[in-house]
């Protein structure tokens, strides 16, 4: 099922998708967070809605929404920082709704989404896994990262590169954090199922643990 919602982040209103698999709760959700605003990142991509339905799959609930600036979201972009406060929104709606678990939680980003998702994480001690898709790397990005961390490349990845993701999870310290997937580049077109199994797997071993064998 999936249903229209909003909520707001400091005071702009964002719009965003609730969807829900069909079984009944408590359910463990996780937010997704979508790729760069300015180049036409949304809610809709194809990253994001594949990681949607196969979590759904799995019995997992997904708030996926629009960033402040994207699609019918107020505000305006804000270079990742004010992003973060509406990803902290997201999880707080998410967290709140009916139906969900508040204690298994988790949060997931693509591209720069990743990146915000990482960022915001550091202030939600709680959630139970953090999943990035070809994550744009910032200076120390991992460094103080203490949530169980998937970190997703395509081998042929030309925005951001393999070897860039491998040395800052590697000056970090986390070291089992990474899944290449071989033949994937940066947009995940024809891999958007691999890309997305190995996202929704991650979580259900940390929601499901009696399932976690399968």
């Amino acid at each position: 099922m999936h249903k229209k919602v909003s909520f707001e982040a400091e005071e702009n209103q964002l719009e965003g998708v609730l969807t829900l698999p069909r079984t009944t709760g408590p359910l463990p959700g996780v937010v997704i967070c979508h790729p760069h605003t300015l180049y036409g990142g949304d809610m809709h991509n194809n990253v994001v809605l594949a990681v949607t339905e196969e979590m759904m799959a799995r019995g997992m609930a997904v708030l996926r929404f629009n960033f402040r600036g994207a699609g019918n979201s107020q505000g305006r972009f804000a270079q990742g920082q004010g992003e973060q406060a509406d990803v902290l929104a997201a999880l707080g709606y998410l967290e709140n709704y009916e139906h969900l678990d508040p204690q298994r939680l988790g949060l997931a980003g693509y591209s720069f989404g990743a990146m915000v998702a990482i960022n915001a994480s550091q202030q939600r001690s709680d959630l139970q896994g953090v999943a990035a898709v070809s994550p744009v790397v910032t200076p120390g990005i991992f460094a103080r990262l203490e949530h169980p961390l998937l970190v997703i490349s395509g081998e042929e990845d030309d925005v951001t590169p393999l070897e860039q993701i491998r040395t800052a999870l590697k000056d970090a310290g986390h070291h089992d954090a990474l899944k290449v997937i071989p033949g994937a580049d940066h947009f995940w077109w024809n891999q958007e199922e691999t890309m997305a199994q190995e996202v929704a797997r991650f979580f259900q071993t940390r929601f499901f643990p009696e399932l976690s064998g399968q």
